[in-house]
């Protein structure tokens, strides 16, 4: 059997899906955890993972996988895995390019003087003019690449690996130093590891072209939110757009809620078509009642 898990008790729309292919419920309904053989989450409750003595493989319902890494309940012997929505790349994409032209084009600014009242046109930049990178250059990464390469901007990438992607200026883990200083817009899609956690904080930012923006599509912990700020009021930064924070919902006393160079989108880059993706469950699924290799397994060490 398939158990789903969620913190948010969304099941419904997911055992539609499945229910009339795979055995499937809800891990509140599971009468019998012996049953339960792979299961289906999204940043469940504790321990969770612990109730099924006979598990064999999670997957994650989202790109992230670092909450069930996190998880020492978890065997080394249960397979974890991620699902892969067909759409997310190009969803993430038009979120970073929707976001970067928000700024590049000061349409922040221009909301603001709406607000005032004020008729006062600002000089801008154009696509051919700006320097974009992207930190992370997995599935995600490089169609977020090369849609800004394709757009005309200047485009480099970074990842823990140099990869080779076409119109794009790459740099691999040890060429941080250069990379970052042609980043006018930097972009964040890596995955969250002990490794690639905090990495956008004050040093970092400090190596980026002053006024640069950030966009951050990966992980809220990837970012340390005191050294954002501090980075916004001393002008090394001139703006942000997050998706992703460490606490979700964002708490509404939050200092980023009010602040006028930030801008918070409800972890919605992009949004998991449960329809899209249940082919990917239901074929796994019968691989491993099959003793089958599974699809789009994660490297434990890695993180990814």
């Amino acid at each position: 059997m398939l158990a789903i898990a969620r913190h948010d008790n969304r099941y419904q729309p997911w055992l539609n899906a499945l229910t009339p292919h795979i055995p499937a419920a809800a891990v509140p309904d599971i009468q019998n955890p012996d049953e339960v053989t792979m299961l289906l989450c999204w940043k469940p409750d504790a321990n969770v993972c612990a109730r099924f003595p006979n598990l064999k493989a999670i997957y994650s319902m989202g790109a992230g996988v670092d909450f069930l890494l996190q998880d020492e309940t978890i065997p080394d012997t249960v397979a974890i895995g991620r699902l892969v929505e067909p759409t997310l790349g190009q969803a993430m994409f038009e979120y970073a390019l929707a976001t970067t032209l928000y700024f590049t084009r000061d349409l922040h600014h221009y909301r603001r003087q709406q607000q005032q009242a004020l008729w006062q046109p600002r000089r801008h930049s154009m696509m051919a003019k700006t320097s974009v990178g992207v930190m992370g250059l997995g599935e995600v990464g490089r169609v977020i690449a090369e849609g800004f390469s394709g757009n005309g901007f200047n485009v480099s990438g970074w990842s823990h690996t140099r990869k080779g992607i076409p119109n794009v200026s790459c740099f691999g883990a040890t060429e941080l130093e250069h990379f970052l200083p042609r980043c006018q817009v930097l972009i964040n899609c890596l995955p969250l590891t002990p490794v690639t956690e905090g990495i956008l904080e004050r040093q970092l930012f400090a190596q980026l072209p002053q006024g640069a923006v950030l966009i951050n599509v990966g992980r809220g912990p990837h970012l340390v939110e005191a050294d954002l700020l501090s980075a916004l009021a001393s002008g090394q930064l001139s703006a942000a757009a997050l998706d992703v924070f460490s606490q979700e919902p964002l708490p509404a006393g939050h200092p980023f809620w009010q602040h006028p160079d930030i801008l918070i989108t409800p972890h919605c880059a992009s949004l998991t078509d449960i329809n899209a993706v249940a082919a990917q469950i239901i074929e796994n699924y019968h691989a491993l009642m099959n003793n089958q290799p599974l699809k789009h397994l994660i490297d434990r060490q890695r993180g990814y």
